[in-house]
Parts: structure tokens; C-alpha cells; sequence
């Protein structure tokens, strides 16, 4: 359905970052690209992205309108477990005693090195 290392996220910024545009819009551009997405999980998507502040929502009546944030900063997992994790505690093999837990708890599987170092501890 979407290419490698593309997420649905990328493909509404992109949209998106010229002008702003309303909820069936951006379904009908990600239709006619070929992404079948049902109208419902759009919607839901776009207020989840709003929500997080990536997104701002404009209500326009009868529609609400989507743009960008200005100065969108774009977090991964890592960074943000990372944030948290140190937070709580100080101790370094403590942080990253808990990113582990939080990690494994969220992917349900053994976590890489690699990962850790993501997570900057």
C-alpha cells in the first residue's frame, strides 16, 4: 500500500505544505493517487495529527480545514522515550533498564543496541 520508509503522515504534509485543505480534499487526492483509505480513518488521522500538534484544524462551516503547524518538529518513538525516561531518573543504567521495558512493551520483542542508542541514553 505505501512505499518504504513513506507514512501516511508524509504523504498529508506533503499535501499540505503549500496551502491547507479540507477533509474530503485530502481523500480525494489520496484516492486518486491510489490510496484506498476509507473517508472515517482519514478524518480520524487528521484529528489524531491535530491533537499532536503537528497539524492545526480550522473550522470552516460546514467543513474543518487542515494546514500545517509552523515549525513542525518531527520526534520519533526513540527520541521521545528517551525524553521521558530521563526524566524519572538519573542514573544512566536505570534509564536504560526502562527504555528496554518501554520498548519491549510497545513492540512486543527483543530490542536491538541500535535501538537504545536511538533512544540517546
Amino acid at each position: 500500500m505505501f512505499e518504504e520508509d513513506v507514512t501516511l503522515q508524509d504523504i498529508i504534509l506533503e499535501y499540505l505544505k503549500d496551502s491547507q485543505a479540507s477533509i474530503s480534499g485530502i481523500h480525494r487526492r489520496l484516492q486518486k493517487e491510489g490510496y484506498k483509505l476509507h473517508r472515517l480513518v482519514v478524518t480520524g488521522y487528521l484529528k489524531a495529527l491535530a491533537d499532536n500538534g503537528i497539524l492545526k484544524e480550522h473550522d470552516i462551516k460546514p467543513s474543518k480545514v487542515y494546514s500545517i503547524r509552523s515549525k513542525t518538529s518531527k520526534k520519533s518513538i526513540y527520541d521521545i522515550i528517551g525524553e521521558e525516561v530521563k526524566t524519572v531518573t538519573d542514573s544512566r543504567q536505570r534509564q536504560a533498564q526502562l527504555a528496554i521495558y518501554v520498548l519491549q512493551k510497545l513492540f512486543r520483542r527483543p530490542i536491538f543496541l541500535e535501538e537504545l542508542k536511538r533512544c540517546k541514553i
